[in-house]
């Protein structure tokens, strides 16, 4: 009886102990600049942290709009200066090296600060989002009464 106690005790200090130690948060930043006034000559990582090649991903300039109107200004100003243009998503991009753009003269697009609920429409049921939202977000709001 004794040693089935001290089992049970041992198991559960074990999921206790597994409980505390397993956590879960979200990436890093796929996009590092050298300093967060300047963004220039940053470089882009996948959710890995690295690319299969282990090479490093540079662009030239990396903007982080947070309206649809900043989005259409620098690809506007991006087009007329002929330069190429990537997206890159809020907290990884895809594994191979797409994000890439033109090197040093190449434009990234974040879409960290696109993170807002635009619309929710309770009659059909839908919401309309911006690009760098969460699923998270959307299921908090998917929860909450239909009046926003």
């Amino acid at each position: 009886m004794l040693a089935r106690r001290v089992r049970i005790r041992i198991r559960t200090l074990h999921l206790l102990m597994i409980c505390i130690v397993v956590s879960s948060s979200p990436p890093e930043d796929p996009v590092k600049c050298p300093s967060s006034t300047n963004n220039n000559n940053c470089t882009v990582r996948n959710s890995y942290g690295a690319f299969p090649d282990r090479s490093t991903c540079r662009v030239g300039n990396v903007t982080f709009p947070r309206s649809e109107e900043e989005v259409m200004s620098a690809i506007a100003a991006a087009t007329k200066a002929g330069r190429k243009m990537k997206v890159a998503t809020r907290y990884s991009h895809s594994i191979p090296k797409m994000v890439c753009s033109d090197g040093d003269y190449g434009l990234l697009i974040s879409t960290k600060y696109l993170n807002r609920v635009l619309k929710v429409d309770a009659a059909s049921m839908t919401i309309s989002v911006q690009g760098g939202v969460t699923l998270r977000q959307v299921l908090n709001i998917s929860r909450l009464p239909l009046h926003i």
